[in-house]
């Protein structure tokens, strides 16, 4: 937040510890989850940027791109990371991914779902199911069409208050991997519904880079 003028780079540490304290004081369990990207400024895909830029009123008549190390690298990615954010405004928009409560404004109340600092990206949720698969969804989608990656080791799932499912919303994360490689086995090979389609050679073996001898597909 501190790229962003009039503000500094305490506000989104002081605005996660209200939300977090907001939810500990109402005994709502949820899931507080710390994101961390490989090589934040060096996988975005500059299609998707160009796009991106474009959607928000950028002029199309560059002619030259950044030197390494140039002060606006970090604004690029940012604008890159606001593909992120926009798909989860719209899910919660929709309903498919409810955030915490903060504060009531006249009958409704004022929901966080996520915060975002450079390279750091907090996304907050309810402790259910389908919440978790939601989110898991949005992550795949945006690292397809981005070109970042999520380093899954380096990131968290933190339970906020009693969360009594924990090990099998974990669980639901590796589960909507298997479902979305399956369907692109489907792809890659032709199966579908009526026909069953034959994987010619190990999935292992396709998602190898191509330099190393394989397709080259993305790893989930």
């Amino acid at each position: 937040m501190a790229f962003i003028k009039g503000r500094h780079n305490m506000d989104a540490m002081l605005i996660a510890n209200e939300v977090v304290d907001s939810s500990l004081k109402h005994k709502k369990p949820g899931i507080l989850c710390k994101l961390d990207m490989v090589k934040a400024y060096d996988h975005v895909d500059w299609e998707y940027l160009l796009d991106s830029m474009r959607r928000m009123g950028f002029a199309q008549n560059a002619e030259r791109g950044l030197r390494q190390g140039d002060p606006l690298s970090p604004c690029l990615f940012l604008i890159a990371m606001e593909g992120l954010s926009s798909m989860i405004k719209t899910t919660n928009m929709n309903g498919w991914l409810r955030g915490f409560d903060v504060a009531r404004i006249g009958e409704g109340n004022l929901a966080k779902t996520h915060l975002q600092y450079a390279d750091d990206t907090l996304i907050l949720c309810d402790a259910e199911g389908d919440q978790l698969r939601t989110l898991r969804v949005i992550l795949v989608l945006f690292e397809g069409i981005s070109g970042l990656h999520i380093n899954w080791r380096k990131s968290f799932l933190y339970p906020i208050n009693e969360v009594q499912n924990m090990e099998i919303l974990n669980a639901i994360l590796d589960e909507v991997i298997n479902m979305l490689n399956k369907v692109r086995r489907k792809f890659l090979w032709q199966g579908n519904n009526e026909r069953k389609g034959y994987n010619l050679v190990k999935w292992e073996a396709v998602i190898i880079g191509k330099r190393q001898g394989g397709l080259g597909i993305k790893n989930l």
